[in-house]
């Protein structure tokens, strides 16, 4: 009986020691073509105008890399904006961050993640003088709110990417012991 259980065993302790193993993820930038300025308003969490005031690089928990870029915010079309606002970018093009420049403006369309506003390399987001076409189908703008910078979204209900791994780690591995235990006991 111990003898049917050992190579299935070694399977299920490999696999979890691979799944369990400190691996970065590396991810590539793939992007679906944004719709028109009316979708795109519906999708995000927030819209605005503004000047980017700062940029300041960081570094996640993760190892990730991103950029904190802080707006003087001009218009909004969606969402209780701040006059300052802090959103937040990947670092890389390859991991679809978008790459603002200190002291342009810019049309942002952008969205909670977990909490803080993110925006994305495959967002209808441009240079304020390339986004014409943009505001003109956006319509009427208002003016930030006057209030220090708050939460212009509802933060979600966050839970760490590590405990979701941790989680499908654990449902993979008794999949596969549940699996080959049936097979093993179906044979004798």
């Amino acid at each position: 009986m111990f003898r049917r259980w050992i190579s299935p065993l070694i399977i299920v302790i490999a696999i979890a020691g691979l799944w369990f193993t400190n691996t970065t993820c590396v991810f590539a930038c793939s992007c679906i073509m944004p719709g028109t300025p009316q979708e795109e308003i519906t999708r995000s969490d927030a819209v605005f105008s503004g000047k980017v005031t700062q940029l300041t690089p960081v570094t996640n928990q993760d190892g990730m890399g991103s950029i904190k870029v802080s707006f003087e915010v001009g218009q909004v079309w969606k969402g209780q904006i701040p006059q300052e606002l802090l959103v937040e970018t990947s670092d890389s093009s390859a991991s679809c961050g978008y790459s603002f420049e200190n002291g342009k403006e810019y049309l942002v369309y952008a969205y909670s993640n977990e909490g803080q506003l993110s925006v994305g390399l495959c967002s209808r987001t441009a240079l304020l003088a390339d986004a014409q076409q943009d505001i003109t189908a956006l319509g009427q703008s208002t003016a930030p709110s006057a209030a220090p910078e708050a939460s212009p979204v509802a933060a979600p209900a966050a839970q760490s990417n590590q405990t979701l791994l941790i989680v499908g780690g654990l449902v993979a591995i008794a999949a596969v012991a549940a699996i080959g235990g049936w097979r093993y006991t179906r044979r004798a």
